[in-house]
């Protein structure tokens, strides 16, 4: 089972979207994406994945 998790830290904006993948513990993976937009600047969506 996998259970998801959000923070938000920006506005939704429906742009383009840029995937960073960063792996943590065994069971833990933290997926940061972050919307680049010519006019609102940088948005990010923090997600936590976490495995169970």
């Amino acid at each position: 089972m996998l259970i998801l998790s959000y923070q938000l830290t920006g506005p939704i904006v429906k742009s383009y979207w840029t995937v960073a993948i960063a792996r943590g513990a065994m069971t833990e993976t933290i997926v940061l994406l972050r919307s680049v937009t010519a006019t609102s600047g940088n948005h990010g969506f923090l997600f936590y994945l976490k495995r169970v």
